[in-house]
């Protein structure tokens, strides 16, 4: 039988004192919130012990974000926008009040649909935000100011941070996976990445990002929260969250950073070529001597990351594209890596440079219409938001961008995976059919634990 990680207990007393603490804070605020203009919408960043309140944590909040830098964790929705998010967030940025005497940034949160998906781009304004980053701790709330009684709103406010509070349960059955089947299989598989090899020999393009689709049935609903912690745990370097989709919930833990944005600096990742992670230190150095010294990784990452950069210059003063890669060591596997540093020229902020930027060749292909009008050509419906992209930004403008891969998307007792390789004229089927099953296994591993 599998043997869960122990359940996290809930520590009530801490919890209760910091729902007071919290209360009391917004009590104080209370005029100072009910000044603001009606339409507007207006965030209360409260600054809170990180000492006193570190040992809480947020299960039950339905976006959680766990990175390097910190985390954030979010329920409910005040503000909603679908479509031109570049053009809409300038809008609301301009009239979004900030109160309180939180270190944080009110923050929304944001996802693009995959490549030839019908969905738009959404982005939302959590209504609670539980927010840690060296060492600050806030908690912020947010409502889009109207007729409604401030006493009913506070209510609210304090209403779903208890339930973003109150722990998750993980049955041991959740870590049994009853059925598992994958798309296209091995024989499948062949024919696509040898048709794909002779059109791009053929010029047709350059470079074409296949996928493979595993679908899941487990024997209980997952613990989302459980399962982002262990994610979070095994990839430390990763961006790992989860956000609601349709009826279900994404749950990814991504390498891949699309931009990043502090002040006036972006940062954009070339990832693309990969090899197997070993345990042996030596069977490992060898593995990435041959990585590196690879034809074809090699110019599929160079490709990669020479876009990137060709974009980047669109909308920044200056682009800085290191000549050579370095390696991202990951649990199961390792990439040829390049981060690509930009400063924005003035008007631009990073929805602008997601959406000059998404997708990248690192998940669709390149160039882009012709990559796509492949995909289409041999059926490849990603869903799931799969290659997809997610993100955060603040009222300032900073966030983060991820590509939205290592990746499942869980409705009850089903998840829907997703692993791509990229095809080059010279990529040779089984050794791309491995290398899906080598990006799968870290979510399978999490799933089963």
């Amino acid at each position: 039988m599998t043997t869960l990680p122990p359940t996290r207990v809930l520590d009530r007393p801490v919890m209760e004192d910091l729902l007071r603490t919290v209360a009391a804070k917004v009590s104080a605020a209370r005029s100072e919130i009910a000044a603001t203009k009606v339409g507007r919408l207006v965030s209360l960043s409260l600054s809170l012990s990180a000492d006193q309140f570190g040992s809480v944590v947020a299960d039950g909040a339905e976006c959680q974000w766990l990175s390097p830098e910190g985390s954030l964790h979010g329920g409910g929705e005040v503000v909603r926008l679908d479509g031109d998010l570049a053009r809409d967030f300038r809008e609301v940025g301009g009239r979004w009040v900030s109160r309180g005497d939180g270190l944080h940034r009110p923050v929304a949160l944001f996802t693009y649909p995959p490549p030839n998906s019908p969905d738009r781009p959404s982005l939302w304004v959590p209504k609670a935000v539980i927010r840690r980053s060296a060492g600050a701790f806030s908690v912020i709330l947010s409502w889009r100011r109207d007729d409604a009684d401030i006493g009913t709103i506070m209510g609210e406010w304090m209403e779903l941070l208890r339930s973003m509070l109150m722990p998750v349960v993980e049955t041991e059955r959740a870590g049994t996976i009853l059925a598992l089947s994958a798309q296209p299989d091995s024989r499948q598989w062949e024919k696509r990445v040898r048709a794909t090899s002779r059109a791009i020999a053929n010029r047709r393009f350059d470079k074409v990002v296949l996928a493979r689709r595993f679908q899941i049935t487990l024997a209980a609903p997952p613990a989302v929260a459980a399962l982002v912690g262990r994610l979070a745990a095994a990839n430390p370097r990763c961006h790992t969250f989860t956000l609601p989709h349709r009826q279900g919930r994404v749950v990814a833990s991504t390498p891949e950073v699309l931009a990043a944005k502090r002040g006036h600096q972006v940062v954009a990742h070339a990832l693309a070529g990969t090899a197997r992670r070993h345990e042996a230190e030596a069977e490992n150095q060898a593995a990435v001597a041959r990585l590196l010294s690879s034809a074809k990784e090699r110019r599929e990452h160079d490709l990669v990351a020479a876009v990137i950069a060709s974009h980047m210059r669109l909308l920044c003063e200056t682009v800085h594209l290191p000549p050579e890669p370095t390696i991202m060591a990951l649990p199961f596997v390792q990439h040829l890596w390049t981060p690509i540093i930009g400063r924005l020229r003035a008007n631009y902020g990073l929805l602008d440079m997601v959406e000059r930027l998404h997708p990248t060749p690192a998940v669709l292909g390149t160039p882009r219409e012709a990559a796509a009008l492949w995909l289409d050509r041999i059926g490849e419906r990603r869903d799931g938001l799969y290659s997809g992209v997610a993100g955060w930004i603040d009222s300032g403008g900073d966030g983060d961008a991820v590509v939205v891969l290592r990746s499942a998307f869980v409705e009850d007792c089903r998840a829907i995976l997703w692993a791509g390789a990229g095809i080059m004229a010279d990529s040779l089927p089984e050794a791309e059919f491995a290398e899906t099953e080598l990006k799968m296994a870290t979510m399978l591993e999490a799933l089963r634990s």
